[in-house]
């Protein structure tokens, strides 16, 4: 409904809502600049709550509640004297309504809030130095606020946090300050870091604050200084913390890590498709964050729900109407018949993450690790159901994907890791000539003109190694790439996908030649699945 919204989204345990600049063709908000909106589901048509006019422009929508009062509010920049802000105590169409804010004069521009938690206060910072703050109980944010010249000098605060009794802001310099409440009234800033570029958002999680510039991250782990996070620099808008990962939002890029500042074992990386599968006429995909997907296109996707609540590595179908997944914390999830999705017990430690799993005439098996030495694991299972975990030490940190290829099971991992077996229970090692690089796939079949069993394995900085006796002899091959390779099927021809929308394939296993990728399509893409249809 919006052709340039600036504002993030907002959740209050039932609705959405957010608010921007309007569409013309969307048939919502037709007159106005500071639209807000609110939708159940993020599906189908938004509701207008509110549409003051063309003379307001929206900057953020927030939302607030101690458990009792609820506070819905948007900054907002507005010709009206005493204005800036756009309350409401309900977040209920017509219920919004501008209230006077204090010292704010025609054109102020509200830019940020925050919820101080200890004495239930909210406060919002302006583009001309001056805060006003008022109680979230009633009268609430409707009321009158008192507003105040304590703010960091000749400073558009752009973000705002509060956490641990003290308030910490960023401007459109680059700078950080941080300051308290003291007599009423946000006080005593102090500037902690000096910057060259906006700082548009910060969060505060695992310890760490990280403020979202237009030049890049900046982290502060408590205790420390503020440092820029070298490994990504481009222009975020936002960041939040959701409980165990950290998020930055930007122009048309999301970025996700599990820790700041990013690091090569957790760098920042965007949301991603990482395991797709068919079931018959339907596609089954999951995402980097555990989403379960279904399409009957690949076009129209449907949302599943992964009732584990878990992160996911891989989903598989053994037939039309049986399909699994796998996940962190030993996750196994089962669906028959389009059934909902439910968790079986793997009997895998909750520091396991499985990665792959494959079936064979009733035997399925799955392989994972838990990233220390010797922690290659194995679980099979003969029903579909229950599992009995085989291995636990195998010589490598991780197994990454396991195939049955002819006549037996074959699994790859870090560190050059391959094992063999007929029965999932007995393993044996073989050397794929990989050396230490961590293998990430592995595929195999008949060659058609030769009717010989080649078998083909790719990993991370383009490494390819193949056999064409069955395994015995391997290999390295030439694979023109060194972006790392995340998945290889074979179906007549061996196709490897990989980081920056690279497609390798090879008619025999031995000579590789590099697809083009779709024109159509970012070429910075990152590949991480690739099947037969």
């Amino acid at each position: 409904n919006f052709s340039a919204s600036l504002c993030g989204i907002v959740y209050d345990g039932e609705n959405y809502y957010t608010c921007g600049t309007s569409s013309l063709t969307a048939g919502q908000c037709v007159s106005g600049r500071g639209c807000i909106e609110r939708n159940s589901s993020l599906t189908g048509t938004w509701t207008t709550l509110a549409n003051p006019g063309s003379a307001i422009l929206t900057n953020n929508i927030y939302y607030f509640t101690n458990g009792s009062n609820k506070a819905y509010f948007a900054a907002i920049a507005s010709t009206t004297s005493n204005g800036g802000i756009l309350a409401s105590t309900t977040g209920d169409a017509g219920s919004f309504i501008i209230p006077n804010t204090g010292l704010l004069g025609v054109n102020s521009n509200v830019t940020s809030a925050v919820y101080n938690t200890n004495i239930g206060n909210v406060t919002a910072f302006t583009s001309t130095g001056v805060q006003t703050s008022v109680p979230l109980n009633s009268p609430g944010i409707t009321g009158s606020w008192t507003s105040s010249t304590n703010a960091p000098q000749n400073s558009r605060i752009k973000a705002a946090i509060y956490n641990s009794g003290k308030y910490t802001v960023g401007n459109n310099a680059g700078n950080i300050f941080t300051g308290v409440w003291f007599s009423g009234d946000v006080k005593l800033f102090a500037q902690d870091y000096t910057g060259t570029s906006l700082i548009n958002g910060i969060t505060f999680g695992n310890n760490t604050y990280l403020a979202a510039s237009a030049g890049g991250p900046i982290v502060m782990v408590s205790g420390g200084a503020w440092e820029i996070d070298a490994s990504s620099t481009s222009n975020y808008n936002s960041a939040n913390f959701d409980g165990s990962s950290f998020w930055l939002t930007g122009t048309k890029a999301i970025y996700t890590s599990p820790v700041a500042p990013a690091s090569a074992s957790n760098p920042w990386l965007a949301p991603a498709l990482l395991s797709i599968t068919k079931n018959g006429s339907q596609y089954l995909a999951i995402d980097r964050n555990g989403n379960i997907y279904s399409s009957p296109n690949l076009t129209s996707w449907t949302q599943q729900t992964n009732p584990s609540g878990k992160k996911l590595s891989s989903i598989y179908c053994v037939s039309t109407d049986l399909c699994l997944a796998v996940g962190e914390s030993g996750t196994i999830l089962k669906t028959v018949n389009g059934s909902p999705w439910q968790t079986l017990i793997s009997g895998a430690t909750t520091n396991t993450t499985l990665k792959a799993i494959a079936c064979q005439a009733g035997l399925c098996v799955a392989v994972g690790g838990t990233g220390a030495a010797n922690s290659g694991t194995v679980l099979t299972s003969t029903d579909y159901t229950n599992w009995t975990v085989q291995n636990t030490d195998l010589a490598t940190t991780n197994l990454n994907d396991v195939k049955f290829i002819v006549n037996q099971f074959y699994t790859v991992g870090n560190a050059g890791a391959l094992f063999v077996s007929t029965n999932g229970s007995n393993w044996a090692p073989r050397n794929p000539a990989a050396g230490t690089s961590n293998l990430n796939s592995i595929a195999g079949g008949l060659i058609k003109a030769t009717g010989v069993l080649n078998i083909v394995i790719v990993g991370e900085a383009g490494r390819i190694v193949s056999s064409t006796n069955g395994g015995t002899l391997w290999g390295v091959r030439t694979s023109n790439t060194s972006n790392t390779l995340n998945s290889v099927i074979y179906n007549g021809t061996f196709v490897a996908v990989g980081l920056n929308g690279t497609i390798d394939q090879s008619s025999n296993s031995t000579t590789w030649s590099l697809a083009t990728f779709p024109a159509t399509s970012s070429n910075t893409t990152a590949l991480y699945s690739v099947i037969s249809n």
